[in-house]
């Protein structure tokens, strides 16, 4: 898998859609007004086709998910 240096440092590619409502305002910051839906719906977004990982997290389980980390090799060191 090929790796970009960002800042002196590898970077991987990745990008995950969340299409859950309840999930994006829970992970709001809590000082900050979360986000309407209809804010999150329109931001300016572009899919990034030659991403390295895609996450769909209304698709996938965290098992399955953290099972495409690690099959990838994005997780050394983590357990």
């Amino acid at each position: 898998m090929p790796l970009t240096v960002v800042g002196g440092l590898p970077a991987v590619g990745k990008t995950a859609v969340c299409r859950e409502v309840l999930s994006l305002r829970a992970q709001a910051r809590p000082q900050s007004r979360p986000p309407t839906w209809q804010e999150i719906t329109h931001r300016d977004y572009a899919p990034w086709p030659e991403a390295d990982l895609h996450l769909d997290t209304a698709r996938l389980t965290a098992a399955e998910a953290a099972r495409a980390v690690i099959d990838l090799g994005l997780a050394d060191g983590v357990r």
